[in-house]
């Protein structure tokens, strides 16, 4: 799993550069937001968590919902107005995603819990 989220990473740090390059200021927090992925996978391949593929599945839903609110965003930007008058009605869901990520029950260690 640590590839694809190596993948996103690099995805993230070339759409960080592009906005800075324009003076987008959502470059201001994907850089973040990128900062902490990659600090996340550093961790995960030097195995500093108990659950290394709960962590790493986690990495891949947070990207996942990210790029998919890009993409919605991107799409209607030249039709959004500068000021809102009411609120656009939510995106559905999509079907790969999970509601919430399975909680493990405190004290279980990620075998217990499979």
């Amino acid at each position: 799993m640590t590839t694809t989220n190596r993948f996103v990473l690099q995805q993230m740090n070339e759409y960080v550069q592009q906005w800075e390059a324009a003076r987008d200021r959502r470059s201001i927090f994907l850089g973040c937001y990128a900062m902490m992925t990659g600090n996340m996978l550093d961790a995960l391949e030097a195995g500093r968590f108990a659950d290394d593929v709960w962590v790493a599945h986690l990495l891949e839903h947070f990207a996942e919902y990210y790029f998919n609110a890009l993409t919605q965003y991107e799409a209607r930007q030249p039709e959004t107005p500068r000021r809102r008058t009411r609120r656009p009605p939510p995106a559905p869901k999509p079907p790969s995603l999970p509601a919430r990520l399975p909680r493990r029950p405190r004290g279980a260690t990620a075998a217990e819990s499979a």
